[in-house]
């Protein structure tokens, strides 16, 4: 008897489980609609605009624009589908 209320209860926390992704991706959805990733093209510049980015110098924003730029390229190259951004 033990073995069917254990398998019994195997499948409603497997229900659970299954509801509880729905439920997650559903939330994962809504989010995307609020605030939706920005566009791997437009991603730098957003990056530049935050008021909470690093403090870097000029320099350094250069490094770091060139491999952006080399990383976007790539991407467009390698994973033309995927156009967002999500961090």
């Amino acid at each position: 008897m033990a073995t069917f209320s254990v398998a019994d209860e195997a499948e409603a926390l497997e229900s659970i489980v299954a509801k509880l992704d729905g439920r997650k991706a559903e939330l994962a959805r809504l989010n995307d609609e609020q605030n939706p990733p920005p566009a791997i093209a437009g991603a730098w510049k957003e990056y530049l605009a935050a008021p909470n980015r690093p403090d870097s110098g000029e320099s350094t924003l250069r490094q770091y624009e060139f491999q952006y730029a080399a990383f976007a390229r790539w991407m467009q190259e390698k994973y033309p589908q995927i156009a967002t951004v999500r961090g």
